[in-house]
């Protein structure tokens, strides 16, 4: 089984003054869509990382059976909150997804398309890691077997785990998705400008 690991603990430095976890996309925050098609995904858990700080919506957040806990170290980096969702999450974990919080478009059908390929793939090679793609570009999330818990706890590039996936190639399982949905996340005003237009 599968643990969504829910990143909502950054800064948004490069949208600006605005946090982008708030954004309203359809009448609702960017964060609240991630969070409703992960709820309906074949997981065994949802824990979202969050700052403790600015972050006043996820307080109140009803998300049913998800697992919040707050990253201290929240500015370091991202790899920190990487680092607490493991931490956080269940024993009989079989895979880590890292989910990015700005990521309005991904379906609970294209995360259940990775958990299935990680599930499976998991069977024939305890160590897989799953990426998704789109016209030959890698998007996110991936999924990380838990065989990788102790190199994720000790990985020092607080950018995430990019080269630990460049570290074990020959482990990584490429998954094809139907839609650049993978491929889009609105970390700047001009890709949320982006997204509005292609609401409209």
């Amino acid at each position: 089984m599968t643990t969504a690991i829910l990143l909502a603990a950054g800064e948004s430095k490069r949208m600006g003054e605005v946090d982008k976890r708030f954004l309203l996309y359809k009448d609702e925050w960017l964060i609240s869509h991630t969070i409703n098609q992960l709820s309906e995904a074949k997981l065994e858990e949802l824990v979202i990382v969050r700052n403790g700080v600015d972050d006043f919506g996820l307080t109140i957040w009803g998300c049913g059976d998800c697992n919040v806990v707050v990253n201290p170290d929240y500015q370091k980096g991202m790899t920190t909150s990487i680092q607490k969702g493991i931490q956080a999450a269940a024993a009989s974990s079989l895979g880590y997804m890292i989910c990015l919080a700005d990521q309005p478009l991904l379906t609970t059908e294209e995360y259940n398309l990775l958990i299935q390929a990680f599930e499976k793939a998991y069977l024939e090679n305890p160590n897989a890691i799953v990426v998704p793609y789109f016209n030959g570009q890698k998007g996110n999330p991936a999924i990380f077997s838990t065989q990788y818990q102790a190199d994720i706890l000790a990985h020092e590039q607080m950018d995430g785990c990019k080269a630990i996936i460049q570290q074990n190639q020959q482990h990584v399982v490429k998954v094809n998705m139907p839609t650049n949905h993978t491929l889009v996340d609105i970390d700047t005003p001009k890709a949320y400008e982006e997204l509005l237009q292609q609401e409209a």
